[in-house]
């Protein structure tokens, strides 16, 4: 206890309580909110907030500091997923892509390295698309997922 309390100076233990009490409610609403995400595979409507016993792999990404032998073979792996999916995403982020562990054989994705495992591009559930239904610049329509 302070024995001479000045009303005109701010109470210090009361901005103290005031900040932790933020702390703590940024971070718990900061790690309630975690983006949703979603199988990019046509047909597909697994989502990892609901799905908990499914895997989320992103595209490939090309490694180009470890040689050309990982360049050409991480190019292709690359090119490889993104033609099995079968959509336009020009002028997309890729960033975001995710294949969900339902289109692989093992369950998970195979390492850049074991080409000859089948799993080291998704094979599994790899919807066709219907290229009937159009736009006239030869995009695909929207597709309703929910």
């Amino acid at each position: 206890m302070r024995a001479e309390a000045n009303q005109d100076e701010p109470d210090f233990f009361f901005f103290t309580t005031i900040s932790i009490c933020f702390r703590f409610f940024f971070c718990v609403c900061r790690s309630r909110s975690k983006m949703v995400q979603y199988c990019r595979v046509q047909g597909c409507h697994h989502r990892n907030d609901r799905d908990k016993h499914v895997q989320f792999y992103r595209l490939p990404k090309v490694v180009q500091c470890q040689g050309e032998q990982t360049l050409a073979l991480s190019e292709e792996r690359r090119q490889l997923w993104l033609a099995r999916l079968k959509q336009n995403l020009h002028g997309k982020n890729l960033e975001n892509v995710r294949i969900c562990s339902a289109h692989f054989v093992s369950g998970k994705k195979a390492d850049l390295y074991q080409r000859d495992n089948p799993d080291w591009a998704p094979s599994l559930n790899m919807v066709e698309v219907n290229t009937s239904v159009g736009n006239s610049d030869g995009s695909m329509l929207a597709v309703a997922r929910f």
